[in-house]
């Protein structure tokens, strides 16, 4: 089974492009959701900070980092 991903500027257009969509022949599921923006988390903040104030390890292999 094949997957397609559609991006969508304008979300009052989902709801007819989703009917559309499933209207398709051999289309077996249509699923909207939001994409996922990994930079806007505190997490990826904090790693960002501790690579600016230099707190990060450089291993040339993973055998190193054990």
């Amino acid at each position: 089974m094949s997957t397609l991903i559609v991006s969508v500027e304008d979300a009052t257009m989902l709801t007819k492009i989703k009917a559309a969509i499933e209207q398709l022949r051999g289309v077996v599921s249509v699923t909207d959701g939001v994409s996922y923006d990994a930079t806007d988390c505190d997490a990826y903040r904090e790693a960002m900070e501790d690579v600016k104030a230099g707190r990060v390890y450089k291993a040339s292999s993973v055998e190193e980092i054990r």
